[in-house]
């Protein structure tokens, strides 16, 4: 079930307080489409640093994603902390994964897809998420064979052509979100992260008890995987308006 927040929600509304529990996940989506209207607006609460980085993109598209989404990672952020979304200060590993400043218990992740975009926001724990809008996707197979295991990659290549593209996308995206959560991303190696890939049962890592996997689906046409190394209680929120 998704808490729906107003479709206006402004960068400066930050006043009421979002508390986790100890096994919770706020999941929260919005889409980039409905969010160009207030780009100035996101935009003025990111640093000079970021702000630099928006210009620094060639596409129009790709400023604007990097904007849509640093603003309102801000904008989320802010309704934990309690302080202004431009007063909090994000550093970024080696692998370009963003991370608080300071002695905050707040941990989080975030993905893009198509037009959504999902952030996952937890406490002392680290997360990883990763979203993928689900279509069909005949290159999955080679991918598949480039970059996943070769039993994974057989499995794929077997699967009825109805649930193929279902099967990727659950891989990749639990993948993704393990290789996310420990901060390796995909440089980390996709093939040794072994998962469930049948889209008819739950989502979970075969070869390693430390990683919960969880699927979301935050909006119509796509599906996300959370990754924890606890089991967790996932909540969820949107910006949406579709």
């Amino acid at each position: 079930m998704h808490d729906k927040l107003p479709t206006y929600f402004t960068p400066d509304s930050y006043e009421e307080k979002m508390n986790l529990g100890t096994f919770d996940v706020h999941i929260w989506s919005i889409y980039l489409s409905q969010s160009r209207p207030i780009i100035p607006k996101l935009l003025d609460i990111l640093t000079p640093t970021e702000q630099e980085r928006a210009n620094g993109y060639r596409s129009f598209q790709a400023k604007d994603t990097f904007i849509i989404s640093r603003g309102y990672l801000r904008v989320i952020l802010s309704k934990y902390l309690q302080i202004q979304p431009k007063s909090i200060e994000l550093a970024y590993t080696t692998r370009g994964k963003p991370y608080l400043v300071g002695n905050w218990k707040l941990e989080f992740n975030l993905s893009h897809s198509q037009d959504l975009i999902v952030y996952a926001i937890t406490e002392n724990r680290p997360i990883g998420v990763d979203v993928e809008y689900l279509r069909n996707f005949p290159d999955g197979v080679n991918i598949a064979t480039r970059f996943f295991s070769p039993l994974e990659a057989e499995f794929i290549r077997d699967c009825p052509a109805t649930k193929q593209s279902l099967a990727f996308f659950q891989g990749w995206t639990s993948k993704e979100a393990v290789l996310k959560a420990t901060g390796e991303g995909i440089a980390g190696g996709l093939a040794k992260v072994i998962v469930e890939l049948n889209p008819d049962l739950p989502p979970r890592l075969l070869n390693d008890s430390q990683w919960f996997l969880t699927k979301v689906i935050p909006a119509p046409g796509y599906l996300a995987i959370v990754a924890t190394n606890a089991k967790i209680n996932c909540k969820m929120f949107d910006f949406l308006d579709k």
